[in-house]
């Protein structure tokens, strides 16, 4: 029988490498499981919004109704100071789909308009002690969907944030690099990083962090997103001096922008619209609006309504105003339903979770954003009733 030796060197060697694959089985568990707690944390901060940008509708709706009929000027400042408070709660609560890795967009990003909302976002949420700027002159159009580009930043803007525990200087800066691209760079003042740190930076699983505070998938996370966008990435630090993150992604043209009348009337006739909302508060609300504007409509509560209502009407809809996320009904159903029975007229569909392209893949609906102002609403039936 052979007997087989083995030095004390390969058996080390051996055992440091079963050492390290459990290491990173253990690592890749555990990032597993974090993404499993944000994907809950996702589908909540969803629900969330669903019902805060609902309540925001009721009182925009409301405010601006009262506003329209108020006489006093300290009164109408009032009104005006509730409506302000209201589209600031509203931007709140698209961040926070933003953090939740829900933000409702694939559309492509508007550099110098997501910067300077994220910018505000985040001075609400670091500390006092680090200090944003933001140069940004727009609009500075990129291949990069929205959400895709604040994932991006927002991963670089908390590292920077995780190097700064003393506080100092957050900047981002975004302007055109050279013709066909837009450079973004993300910089701070703080640790830095050594040659061997940069080395490794956008390797998965590897970070400098504590356990609780990174799982080492943020920059190489980062890193995916952008090549797979056609871009490149860079990074600039040293020890103690800080760190430039530097993206280079390919410049697009901006979605095409539609001439809109002043007012959202055909022919000086009122428009005869389809409203199918399923929360009450939300359909009187709306409805009150459209009156507002000068139009008249149906309400409808769910799909089955509103096919009802369709059915029946004696007069043809000009358009349909409709919610993107009911109970019991299917969004492209009812879309296609009105189609076939009023085939010139127009759909507004509004959501404050999803986007238009998560709902219907139809390029002729106009997509709103809850909550949304009476000239929001305005604007969109315009777009909606444009001869196709």
């Amino acid at each position: 029988m052979r007997r087989f030796s083995a030095s004390h060197d390969e058996v080390s060697e051996a055992l440091s490498r079963a050492l390290e694959e459990r290491a990173g089985r253990e690592k890749a568990i555990q990032a597993l499981e974090r993404q499993r707690r944000m994907d809950a944390l996702g589908r909540l901060s969803g629900g969330i919004a669903h019902d805060v940008n609902n309540a925001l509708v009721v009182v925009v709706a409301n405010t601006t109704a009262l506003l329209e009929e108020e006489t006093d000027p300290d009164q109408r400042q009032v009104l005006r100071d509730m409506l302000t408070a209201a589209r600031s709660a509203g931007e709140t609560v698209q961040q926070l789909m933003i953090f939740s890795q829900r933000a409702p967009s694939n559309a492509p990003a508007d550099t110098a308009q997501v910067v300077t909302q994220l910018a505000r976002s985040l001075r609400r949420v670091f500390p006092e002690n680090i200090h944003i700027t933001v140069t940004a002159t727009g609009p500075l159009w990129v291949t990069l969907p929205v959400a895709a580009l604040e994932r991006v930043l927002l991963n670089l803007s908390l590292n920077a944030r995780d190097a700064m525990p003393m506080g100092g200087e957050l900047s981002i800066q975004a302007h055109p690099h050279e013709p066909g691209q837009i450079a973004i760079v993300v910089g701070d003042t703080g640790l830095g990083m050594t040659e061997a740190v940069q080395k490794r930076a956008f390797e998965p699983f590897f970070t400098t962090k504590t356990e609780l505070k990174g799982t080492g998938l943020g920059l190489s996370s980062v890193q995916e997103i952008v090549v797979k966008a056609g871009g490149t990435i860079a990074l600039e630090s040293a020890l103690g001096e800080g760190t430039r993150v530097t993206l280079h992604l390919p410049q697009t043209a901006g979605p095409p922008t539609k001439d809109a009348e002043p007012t959202a009337q055909r022919d000086g006739a009122k428009i005869h619209i389809l409203l199918v909302e399923d929360e009450p508060a939300v359909r009187k609300a709306t409805g009150r609006m459209l009156e507002l504007i000068g139009h008249s409509f149906v309400a409808a509560r769910d799909e089955r309504t509103a096919m009802l209502a369709m059915d029946v009407s004696g007069v043809p809809f000009d358009l349909m105003l409709t919610d993107g996320v009911m109970p019991q009904t299917n969004t492209d159903q009812l879309i296609q339903g009105f189609r076939e029975r009023f085939p010139q007229a127009g759909v507004v569909l509004y959501s404050g979770w999803l986007s238009q392209s998560t709902i219907t893949a139809d390029e002729h609906v106009i997509f709103m954003a809850k909550p949304f102002s009476m000239t929001q609403l305005e604007d969109a039936i315009t777009q909606a009733i444009q001869p196709r």
